[in-house]
C-alpha cells in the first residue's frame, strides 16, 4: 500500500462521502489493502500538513466558537472535522489566551 496524490484525493472524497468518523466504510471504499486505522491515521496526517500551512484567522476562530456551540465545548473530533484541522490544533487554539492570539496575529501581519 502506497500513498500518493491520487490515493490521498480518493481518501478525502471517501471521507467526505461517508462522513468523518466512519473509517471502516471509508476503508472499504479505498480497497482491500486499507483498514480503518490506516485510513484514519492518513487522514489525520493530511490535516496536520494543512494545519501547518494555515494560520488561524478571525473567521476560523468564529467557526471554532460556533462548532463548540453545536457539538459541545470539548467535542474536538467533531469540531476539528468542521474546521478541517486536527483536534489538537482546535483545543490548543481554544486554550490560547486572547492576548497571545492578538500578539501572534500582529507578528504574522508584519
Amino acid at each position: 500500500m502506497t500513498w500518493d496524490a491520487a490515493t490521498d484525493a480518493l481518501l478525502v472524497d471517501a471521507a467526505t462521502e461517508c462522513g468523518l468518523g466512519n473509517w471502516s466504510l471509508v476503508a472499504t471504499l479505498m480497497g482491500e489493502s486499507y483498514d480503518e486505522k490506516v485510513v484514519h491515521t492518513r487522514f489525520q496526517t493530511l490535516l496536520s500538513r494543512q494545519e501547518e500551512k494555515r494560520a488561524w484567522t478571525s473567521t476560523d476562530r468564529e467557526k471554532l466558537k460556533l462548532a463548540q456551540a453545536v457539538y459541545g465545548p470539548r467535542a474536538w473530533a467533531n469540531i476539528a472535522a468542521v474546521l478541517q484541522r486536527t483536534a489538537r490544533d482546535c483545543a490548543e487554539q481554544q486554550r490560547q489566551p486572547k492576548r497571545q492570539r492578538k500578539a501572534s496575529a500582529k507578528v504574522k501581519a508584519e
